[in-house]
């Protein structure tokens, strides 16, 4: 079993000096930050022997700490950048890739929103972890309400059918000091992944940050074959009722196919564009 915590630090030093006792203490075995404290290409404090994985583009907003000297870790450079960042870790015999971002407040939605969708199609067929700091409220994750940016995650949610894991009963994961309290940190997973996800929870005032440290565990050793009910209430399900099949048909274009392509890059396009006609036009259950 391996412990995990996300968590925006603020851009704080105390903050990041706190997060360091905690997850020595805790045993954590890595940390994903959102908004991380850098100096001089380095998050101050941590121990010279973790690993830390920072973005090579000015003013990263993201970066993470490898605690377990025993988890190898490999950054996918394509999918990385100055807000996100792509890497794979080798969790014993299991290897898994998470996406580490933050959807900065000051910019549109759909930049974030179209990288996560390109990252999604590029491992259409894998599992991923995708944690972060979305900026955006949706009762998906427990936000008393929707806005903008969270109706655009919401489709994406739901045209690849990934699983939120954020909890109703746990504290909120920001709470402003102008006493502003909200859900914008969200973890989800893509693929069979979801089964490992244990014990997700949200710690309040383990550091200075505005936003509470999630914790949770990843565990491999568990056969869990049943998905418990917070998962399957968030998965996306179609009414079939009432279907309206001329609208679908209408809106079922076959992709274009080019030669010398493996079948199962096909099978995967047509999927895709199936399940996207779906949703435009099947009502939820």
């Amino acid at each position: 079993m391996f412990k995990f915590v996300q968590v925006n630090l603020d851009r704080s030093r105390l903050a990041t000096h706190e997060l360091r006792i905690h997850c020595g203490k805790e045993k954590v075995d890595v940390a994903c930050i959102q908004e991380p404290y850098i100096n001089k290409g380095k998050i101050p404090g941590m121990p010279t022997d973790a690993v830390t994985l920072i973005p090579e583009d000015p003013g990263p907003m993201v970066a993470v700490v490898i605690f377990n000297k025993k988890i190898e870790a490999l950054v996918d450079s394509k999918y990385t950048c100055k807000w996100i960042q792509t890497f794979s870790l080798k969790l014993g015999k299991h290897q898994i890739t998470i996406v580490n971002l933050y959807c900065q407040f000051s910019m549109p939605a759909d930049i974030f929103v179209n990288k996560l969708e390109t990252i999604l199609e590029g491992f259409y067929r894998g599992n991923l972890l995708i944690l972060g700091d979305f900026n955006a409220k949706s009762p998906l994750w427990h936000c008393p309400g929707t806005d903008g940016n969270g109706e655009k995650y919401e489709d994406i949610i739901n045209q690849y059918q990934l699983v939120v894991h954020n909890k109703e009963d746990q504290p909120p994961t920001f709470q402003g000091r102008a006493g502003a309290e909200s859900n914008i940190d969200i973890t989800m997973t893509k693929g069979n992944i979801h089964r490992n996800i244990h014990e997700w929870s949200v710690l309040e005032h383990a550091t200075t940050s505005q936003h509470g440290v999630i914790i949770f565990f990843i565990n491999f050793t568990q056969d869990n074959n049943n998905t418990n009910e917070q998962e399957e209430s968030n998965k996306f399900n179609y009414s079939t009722k009432i279907p309206n099949y001329t609208k679908l048909m209408n809106k079922l274009e076959l992709p274009q196919i080019e030669r010398d392509v493996h079948l199962d890059d096909i099978a995967a396009k047509i999927e895709k564009v199936t399940q996207k006609a779906i949703v435009s036009v099947a009502p939820k259950k």
